[in-house]
């Protein structure tokens, strides 16, 4: 039997849509090879190839869209393959010379740092600046936002927080400026830790450390208001509840305050956790009737569900609600299984697409069997009071050697765009085979409006591509005609397509950005430049480009920068227009630089 030689992993990476002003949701393949490479896959197109080097760990996984497609790290290796001397960043071609530092010839960090927070992306430009001996951070670290200190706290010689510290929020952003203040004690959270947002306290808790001269780690007790994962300005949801032991119980409830700035809080949903009934140490238990939020809960998507847990297993009917109006929902079933009791969906579900909005209200509508979606489901999308079906296909149960059967995709699908609604109504059109893209995809564009028909604004093929390190699945190749990702007719929207060529999954070659205004027909080239193929797709010689910026605020100014590339990074003179306006700048590219007045004080 054949030794496998690689990993496949598949991960759902959120991206920040600022037509939206919120996180969406996408699928990334990622496969570790056991020759020493990582890719990083999205819809056919390799984003990224990333050698390791030291089999003595585990590779560095990135998860964050943003950094999958822009962050790069440049230096050299020493001896057996260890990182030595300086290290920095280049971002989206740029060079931030500032971020990063120095290795030892042992390979380990040494001296003053500048580190990216992990997050790291557009809207979430923080950094954290602090020393390091022999790999572990020491003394004063402080944490900067827009060249402002935010967060500041001490490392003991162990390399652990300790004592006062005032920090970022995980997930910090600029729609979601979280900061978190208490203390450590050796690593540990302990005592009161509040919570800000805006300088305002919304938030907190106790952390118990010790009890009878015992370790308890940071122990969450008594009252706590905590933010929600997906807590920012339009999705100010936090959930009020009791502490015991680490564990939540008795009633949980979840506040939402409906407007940015409205100091008026609404009770929307919560529940009861039983923390006596233990489940395998993850936990209190969910019991009783529930209302839940959805992971995209915000003020243009509130979407609830409401039903019955049991043990922690929903059970029975559970109702789907958008602003408190029915629009959906199916059953659980509740069965034994050889590792234990689990509950599966079964029979007819009326679901909501992960980027549903006030705008963009897509449906998917049929059958689960086990858990497994089968036959056939249907894609409809309501607006001005209609329901129109705009894609679907079928669903086949598929036998992975020794693993359980899965669903998957086969036969012909219509499928909506991640950033679907009524100012972007973009479909995709092709055919799956065991589940992947194959042959042919169109892409078609329906403008918002009474009468209006799809038209084919795209296309491109597919192939599966087999290697000896792992079966890439759908592989994008030959010529492709692609959308804009903010492609629509309305505020915020361009109709602007890339046309190139694909080489097994990667942009090679010449490709060209074109243009058209809402009423006209025919493109215009307005800007484009060459790849070659150097560990990945890279931008090399000129290149006329759209800002990150194009078309992305109320002003609607279309800036396009006109520069070179040099393997990949931006070097020399670049023109900086507003297609819109006709105004031109130059500027040259230099390494950016970080205020560090505020950091070395």
């Amino acid at each position: 039997m054949q030794q496998k030689t690689y990993e496949t992993y598949n991960y759902e990476c959120e991206f920040w849509s600022t037509k939206d002003n919120r996180f969406l949701k996408t699928q990334i393949q990622i496969i570790i090879s056991k020759s020493k490479e990582i890719k990083y896959i999205q819809d056919g197109q390799i984003l990224r190839i990333d050698q390791f080097t030291d089999f003595r760990t585990k590779p560095d996984i990135l998860k964050n869209l943003e950094q999958i497609k822009f962050l790069k790290w440049q230096g050299r290796y020493g001896q057996c393959f260890k990182k030595v001397d300086k290290w920095n960043v280049i971002w989206n071609g740029q060079n931030f010379s500032q971020i990063g530092g120095y290795y030892s010839d042992q390979g380990e960090k040494q001296g003053l740092w500048m580190e990216l927070i992990k997050n790291f992306q557009n809207n979430a430009k923080a950094y954290e600046f602090g020393e390091y001996i022999n790999n572990k951070r020491v003394g004063t670290w402080k944490q900067f936002y827009q060249d402002k200190q935010l967060g500041v706290g001490n490392y003991n010689e162990q390399g652990q927080r300790d004592g006062k510290w005032t920090q970022l929020s995980d997930y910090f952003f600029n729609q979601k400026q979280v900061i978190d203040e208490g203390e450590y004690k050796n690593g540990k959270k302990v005592g009161l830790w509040n919570i800000y947002y805006e300088n305002l306290l919304i938030g907190g808790g106790l952390y118990d450390y010790e009890r009878r001269g015992e370790s308890l780690g940071q122990t969450k007790i008594g009252k706590w208001i905590e933010l929600s994962v997906g807590f920012y300005d339009w999705s100010q949801v936090t959930y009020e509840g009791q502490y015991k032991n680490g564990k939540r119980f008795g009633r949980w409830n979840i506040w939402f305050k409906k407007n940015y700035g409205d100091k008026n809080i609404e009770l929307i949903g919560g529940g009861l956790y039983d923390c006596e009934q233990q489940n395998d140490g993850l936990g209190a238990l969910k019991i009783g009737t529930w209302i839940e939020l959805s992971d995209g809960f915000y003020c243009n998507n509130q979407i609830t569900y409401s039903g019955v847990y049991k043990k922690g297993f929903k059970v029975g009917r559970w109702d789907t609600f958008n602003q408190k109006n029915y629009i959906g929902g199916g059953v659980y079933e509740q069965k034994l299984e050889y590792d234990g009791i689990c509950t599966n969906k079964v029979g007819r579900w009326i679901e909501l697409n992960d980027g549903f909005s006030c705008l963009g209200q897509v449906i998917y509508n049929g059958v689960y069997k086990n858990g497994k979606k089968i036959g056939r489901w249907d894609i409809t999308f309501t607006y001005d009071g209609r329901i129109d079906q705009i894609g679907g296909g079928f669903y086949d149960e598929y036998q992975v050697g020794n693993a359980a059967q899965v669903s998957i995709k086969t036969g012909r699908w219509i499928e909506e765009s991640d950033r679907f609604d009524i100012w972007s109504q973009v479909v995709y059109d092709g055919e799956y085979v065991n589940g992947k893209k194959i042959g042919k995809w169109n892409i078609l564009f329906r403008k918002y409006g009474d009468n209006q028909k799809f038209e084919q604004i795209g296309e491109g093929f597919y192939s599966e591509k087999q290697e000896c390190d792992g079966l890439l699945g759908s592989i994008k190749i030959g010529r492709w005609v692609e959308l804009f990702e903010r492609f629509g007719s309305g505020n915020l929207l361009q109709q602007i397509v890339y046309n190139g060529e694909y080489k097994n999954g990667f942009k090679i070659g010449r490709w060209n950005t074109l243009y058209r205004g809402d009423t006209e027909i025919q493109f215009q080239q307005i800007g484009g430049g060459s790849y070659i193929d150097k560990q990945g797709s890279t931008k090399n010689g000129q290149w006329k480009e759209l800002n990150d910026n194009f078309q992305n605020d109320f002003q609607q100014s279309q800036i396009i920068e006109n520069g070179h590339y040099k393997n990949g990074k931006k070097v020399g003179k670049w023109e900086v227009m507003d297609f819109s306006r006709k105004n031109k700048i130059m500027y040259n590219i230099k390494p950016i630089q970080i205020q560090r007045l505020q950091i070395l004080s």
